[in-house]
C-alpha cells in the first residue's frame, strides 16, 4: 500500500448494474406499507454494507494467488455472494429485533406515529389507522390505539353517535399529541 495514500477496488460495470438493481427493487419495500418500512434507517445502509463486504470478498478471494485485487475487478460472482450476505442480514435484523422485545405492537405503533408525523396529522380516526396499517379489521387496530393512547400519543375525543338511519356511526377520532412534531415526546 503506498504510504500516505489510499487503494481504491473497483467494480465492474456488471456489478455496478446488478448492486443498482437490488437497490430499485428495495425500495419499493422501504414505502410506509412495505414489508421492509420498520427496517428503513437499517436497509438504507445495506447497499453501502454490501459494497464493503463485496470488497473484503475480493481481497480474500485474491490473497495469495500473486493477482493484485486493486488492479482485477470486482466482478458479479463476488457482489453475488455479498448481496446474499446482505439479505441474510435483513433476516438476521428482524430475529434480533424480535429478541429484543420489540413485540409487532410496538413496530405497529411505531409505524403509525412515523405516518402521523411525517403527514403532519393532528388527529386521526380509527379507521385511517386501519387502513394505513393493513389490519384485516378496525377491531384489529385497537391493541395499537390502545398502546398509543396509555403511552399519551393521542387522546380519544367524545364520540358522537348518529340519529337513527342508515349507515354507520362514525370512527373513533383520536387527537394527537403536538409534541411528536416538537420531539419532546
Amino acid at each position: 500500500m503506498p504510504r500516505g495514500g489510499s487503494l481504491t477496488l473497483t467494480f465492474s460495470p456488471q456489478a455496478r448494474e446488478m448492486i443498482t438493481q437490488w437497490q430499485e427493487l428495495a425500495e419499493p419495500r422501504l414505502a410506509e406499507d412495505g414489508d421492509l418500512a420498520d427496517m428503513a434507517e437499517f436497509i438504507s445502509k445495506l447497499p453501502g454494507k454490501a459494497a464493503r463486504i463485496a470488497a473484503i470478498l475480493h481481497v480474500a478471494k485474491h490473497s495469495g494467488t500473486g493477482a493484485d485485487p486493486f488492479t482485477e475487478l470486482i466482478g458479479e460472482e463476488t457482489l453475488h455472494s455479498a448481496l446474499e450476505i446482505a439479505n441474510h442480514q435483513i433476516h438476521h435484523f428482524r430475529f434480533v429485533t424480535r429478541l429484543s422485545g420489540m413485540s409487532p405492537l410496538v413496530r405497529l405503533a411505531d409505524r403509525l406515529v412515523k405516518h402521523m408525523v411525517s403527514h403532519s396529522l393532528t388527529e386521526i380516526t380509527r379507521r385511517d389507522a386501519q387502513r394505513h396499517l393493513k389490519t384485516p379489521t378496525a377491531d384489529a387496530v385497537d391493541p395499537v390505539l390502545d398502546l398509543l393512547e396509555d403511552h399519551g400519543y393521542i387522546q380519544a375525543t367524545k364520540m358522537t353517535r348518529r340519529a337513527s338511519g342508515p349507515g354507520r356511526d362514525p370512527s373513533q377520532r383520536y387527537e394527537i399529541n403536538p409534541t411528536l412534531w416538537s420531539g419532546e415526546k
